[in-house]
């Protein structure tokens, strides 16, 4: 009798000790939400779909940046980035131009809008 709790003990150790680390992993992934930004640009040279993929692969290669919606009718890209990404005007031209494609404007800058917002609430 003895053996057969000490085999369900063990058994029972085992388990929760393999299964422990994913529960950590786990409840730390859920512990940081990621807040995002959306950024809309007007970009000139987007004629075919097969345009628009190159420079959302292109677009969603750069850290921060989470997903792309480009529509083909007036050149709109939507980017949804996180809030605390490194990027700027600057950088996201180059990467554009690095793609063939030529930023023409910012419909929606977050730091400009975010500062009015602020400016506002003043």
């Amino acid at each position: 009798m003895p053996s057969i709790i000490f085999k369900i003990t063990m058994i029972i150790f085992w388990v929760s000790t393999l299964i422990s680390p994913f529960a950590l992993v786990a409840q730390e992934t859920q512990l940081k939400p990621v807040k995002k930004d959306t950024l809309i640009l007007q970009v000139d040279g987007l004629s075919c779909p097969y345009c628009a993929y190159g420079l959302e692969k292109k677009l969603e290669s750069i850290e921060g940046v989470n997903k792309s919606d480009i529509r083909l009718n007036g050149g709109i890209v939507k980017l949804e980035i996180n809030r605390d990404a490194d990027l700027d005007s600057l950088f996201l031209k180059l990467k554009i131009d690095e793609a063939g494609f030529t930023l023409r404007k910012f419909i929606e800058d977050r730091k400009k809008a975010h500062k009015e917002k602020t400016d506002k609430a003043k």
